[in-house]
């Protein structure tokens, strides 16, 4: 999607910061530039930047900006779209004043695309489209509602049935709701809806161009105050605070994916290592039992969802966190909702944010990481390398059978019984995936370049089974797997 220059700044002359170093910061350095305005850009900025220049201009933390008298005299550029309101509020609260600050416009979209809405305050009122007639579509849409927005009845939710919902009534909600939710991709194209594009996203879950589970656990995180979402950045700094305390003496650590070769885990024994568990091993009372996990990593959108498999992947990571030592780690934006969901474990949530541009590992000052595509190389390395300083690997066997949609996984961690539940809850979860083989090619490139990272930072890394991961293949040794199986 491309994004245009705000009119207003068009006609500036003063000195502009463009918030942001991505696609749409690179997207504002062109369009300036076409105006022969790119002398205007004082600098980019980032909350936690990773780089130090971006296209010539230098990059500065959130907390510099703070340091410079004059910040108050520049105009900011958001450039971001589903984070537009975070940036915002950063801004916000080191003075800078709403008239200053502009945010991204989209070029106008086709009428059948809905993307993520520009969201530029928390929301407040939300409004379902269009009028539902199906009573099976009402109730799945209400028990959507009741587990992801649990703050719903301090909202104005509409959710119009089609018998008893005026034309007037819907036309007032379309305009004054802060979100607008399109519940059937059939109507995207709706005339009623045309001019709302901005604050709309589609939900339906066989829309396939955006992810309706992704969408629906970002809702309540949504709503929240500035304040709010502070408070959780604070609790999830303090829970990681507390961790590390924990397991200061650890020296090595092992990570465990969920591959085939998980079954072998048996074999070995753990018991002086910081050990990450990923996403299905709560499900094997078993396994869970013999690694002895300090910390679940989860970031799969259907272990937070409303439907049964869900349901049943977060009584098992209960159950594994009644343990005191075990800490979860899962998006920052998840951690509201699973805190109130779940108010007796909120001491026990690490939230990261996927925000990086660069590979880095969590820290107390610095709770994000690079956003990759696999909960391994997203969550679980970064976390165990953040402890420990020789981290073994296994369970993580890639696929050389492309043939098939999804690699294969140890009996031991898999709810094949409940995927039907969610293939059918969130179908685009699914579906849009790209190939396997592009998937996995993409995969061992980030693993690849994460663990060359790591081992400029002094970690040692080595593979406890084989695999067909390039990366974890050459960092593979069957002498030391011999000599940890003894």
């Amino acid at each position: 999607m491309r994004y245009q220059i705000p009119e207003p700044v068009k006609q500036l002359s003063g000195p502009i910061v463009i918030y942001g170093t991505g696609e749409i910061a690179e997207q504002y350095y062109e369009e300036l530039s076409a105006l022969s305005m790119q002398g205007q850009i004082a600098f980019f900025m980032n909350t936690s930047p990773t780089i130090t220049e971006f296209k010539g201009k230098p990059v500065h933390a959130l907390e510099e900006v703070q340091q410079i008298a004059q910040r108050g005299g520049y105009t900011y550029l958001i450039a971001s779209y589903g984070t537009a309101m975070v940036l915002a509020e950063n801004l916000y609260a080191i003075g800078i004043t709403n008239s200053t600050v502009h945010f991204p416009v989209p070029v106008a979209l086709s009428e059948e695309e809905s993307f993520l809405p520009l969201l530029i305050k928390p929301v407040t009122h939300i409004c379902f489209y269009p009028p539902v007639e199906d009573s099976a579509a009402l109730e799945d849409l209400q028990a959507r509602v009741h587990w992801y927005l649990p703050n719903y009845n301090d909202l104005t939710i509409l959710l119009p049935e089609a018998a008893n919902c005026s034309k007037g009534e819907l036309a007032s909600n379309l305009n004054e709701c802060d979100l607008l939710l399109v519940w059937n991709k059939a109507n995207l194209a709706d005339e009623a809806i045309r001019e709302y594009k901005f604050k709309m996203a589609c939900v339906d879950p066989k829309y396939l161009v955006t992810r309706d589970a992704d969408i629906y656990r970002r809702l309540y995180y949504w709503t929240l105050s500035a304040q709010d979402k502070k408070g959780y950045v604070e609790q999830s700094e303090s829970n990681f605070a507390s961790m590390l305390k924990r397991n200061a003496d650890k020296k090595q650590a092992c990570v465990f994916g969920t591959g085939p070769s998980l079954q072998t885990v048996y074999q070995y024994k753990f018991d002086d290592y910081f050990k990450v568990v990923v996403n299905g091993a709560v499900k094997s009372k078993e396994l869970l039992a013999h690694i002895e996990p300090d910390i679940l990593a989860t970031s799969d959108a259907l272990n937070f969802s409303y439907c049964k498999f869900g349901e049943v992947f977060r009584q098992n990571a209960m159950s594994l966190m009644q343990q005191d030592k075990v800490y979860t780690v899962i998006p920052d934006i998840c951690v509201p909702l699973m805190s109130v969901h779940y108010p007796e474990m909120k001491h026990k949530f690490i939230g990261l944010a996927m925000s990086s541009d660069l590979y880095h590992f969590p820290a107390t000052d610095k709770l994000s990481v690079k956003e990759t595509w696999n909960v391994v190389t997203r969550f679980a390395i970064p976390i165990a390398s953040a402890v420990a300083q020789e981290i073994y690997i296994m369970g993580c066997d890639g696929t050389d059978k492309f043939e098939e949609k999804v690699w294969e996984h140890s009996k031991n961690v898999e709810h094949d019984e409940l995927l039907k539940v969610a293939y059918e809850a969130h179908t685009s979860h699914f579906e849009m995936h790209t190939s396997l083989k592009a998937y996995f090619d993409n995969h061992c490139r980030i693993m690849n370049e994460l663990l060359a990272y790591g081992e400029t930072c002094g970690k040692k890394y080595h593979s406890i089974t084989a695999s067909h991961i390039p990366a974890l293949a050459t960092r593979y040794d069957k002498l030391l797997e011999q000599q940890m199986n003894s």
